[in-house]
């Protein structure tokens, strides 16, 4: 008995370095559902695919025992894989039970197995797709694809986007598409999202009542003051959630540099963007109107009716944080603004929603506006 104690000692000993993940599973769950079905044809088939050493071993000393264990744990196997369709990612052979309950121990293998799963687009989904911001022939657009989901797909688009509206979904209620993947194919950028019914706030504002304006006004107020108290990691630059660069969009385009890691440098940058031919003293201005002393927090960047779908009188959702993250708390205020302008009663919303007020870094980022290249008037 001794003898024969040593002798499985050693043989596992050489079994557990040697044999593949794929080969102790085919052993395993092969033999033991074929035993399981009372085929021994296919469980010697089994058998015969482990290394001669082992076989002959096997078969001469311990075939009752061992067909037994196959037996429980192929049946065991096979059964919990064909009630949860589970891929085939194991640890070692001696963990196969314990990795099939908790799935979370081989993470880099299941988020392998996420990527696998989640949707992708065909040319013909592409093809077949509403085009819901540019147009068919663009290389930059937002499409539907069948009826409940939304696809942002461009030579340029940030996957800091994604990023944001995972971030944002996690620490507010703010309403936010639900992100199903992002991939990037022959040179285009994909970022996938659920569907949001519902209408945007630009296209229905004016046919709304006062007691439904006043609704979503105080939602917005809401979902503003939650992304200004999330509280922002030491350290942390200016720029996307990723630390990628940051962008200012104006009216003609967008510029993008940094990550910066104080607001003096982001300011310095601002100016970098003014036209050759603006003045030295409009220069020094702008350079002395822009503080540094504004406290960090997250922004939309481009907060405005356009980006807000409204259903059944609330904010169903908020879309596009393609300009989002780490900016000055001014930021969001001066942005919005640029489109909630023009009347007393524009600025009245405006001022609803936003508890404090910016007045001389919005005069000065208007000004600003008409001087730097990628703004307009």
């Amino acid at each position: 008995m001794a003898n024969q104690n040593s002798k499985l000692t050693s043989l596992r000993s050489y079994l557990l370095p040697h044999l593949s993940r794929d080969t102790c599973l085919g052993f395993l769950a092969g033999g033991g559902f074929a035993l399981t079905l009372s085929n021994r044809s296919l469980a010697v088939h089994g058998l015969n695919t482990v290394v001669e050493p082992v076989k002959k071993f096997v078969l001469a000393r311990c075939v009752p025992p061992t067909l037994i264990i196959c037996a429980a744990i192929g049946f065991t196997v096979w059964v919990r894989r064909l009630l949860s369709h589970s891929p085939r990612y194991f640890g070692s052979p001696l963990n196969i039970l314990n990795v099939t309950e908790n799935p979370s121990s081989c993470p880099s293998l299941i988020r392998s197995a996420n990527v696998e799963l989640a949707p992708r687009l065909s040319n013909e989904d592409i093809a077949q797709a509403v085009v819901l911001r540019g147009s068919q022939d663009s290389h930059r657009k937002v499409i539907k694809v069948g009826s409940n989901m939304v696809a942002k797909l461009g030579l340029d688009p940030d996957v800091a986007e994604a990023e944001s509206m995972t971030f944002i979904r996690n620490h507010t209620t703010i309403p936010v598409p639900k992100v199903l993947n992002t991939y990037e194919e022959e040179g285009y950028r994909y970022i996938l999202m659920e569907f949001v019914e519902g209408e945007l706030l630009e296209k229905i504002w004016g046919r709304l009542s006062s007691n439904e304006r006043s609704v979503i006004l105080d939602e917005l107020k809401d979902y503003i003051c939650q992304m200004r108290h999330i509280k922002c990691p030491n350290g942390t630059p200016i720029g996307s959630i990723t630390s990628g660069p940051a962008i200012d969009r104006r009216q003609f385009d967008s510029a993008k540099g940094g990550p910066f890691k104080s607001e003096a440098d982001f300011n310095e940058w601002q100016l970098a963007q003014l036209h050759e031919e603006t003045s030295l003293s409009r220069r020094d201005i702008f350079a002395a109107l822009h503080r540094i002393d504004h406290e960090i927090v997250f922004s939309h960047g481009d907060l405005a009716f356009h980006n807000i779908i409204v259903r059944e009188g609330h904010i169903a959702a908020i879309i596009d944080w393609e300009y989002s993250g780490w900016y000055p708390e001014h930021w969001d205020y001066c942005k919005t603004r640029s489109f909630l302008s023009g009347t007393d009663e524009l600025y009245a919303y405006c001022k609803k929603i936003f508890e404090k007020q910016y007045y001389s870094e919005y005069f000065m980022d208007s000004w600003f506006t008409r001087e730097v290249k990628h703004g307009g008037f």
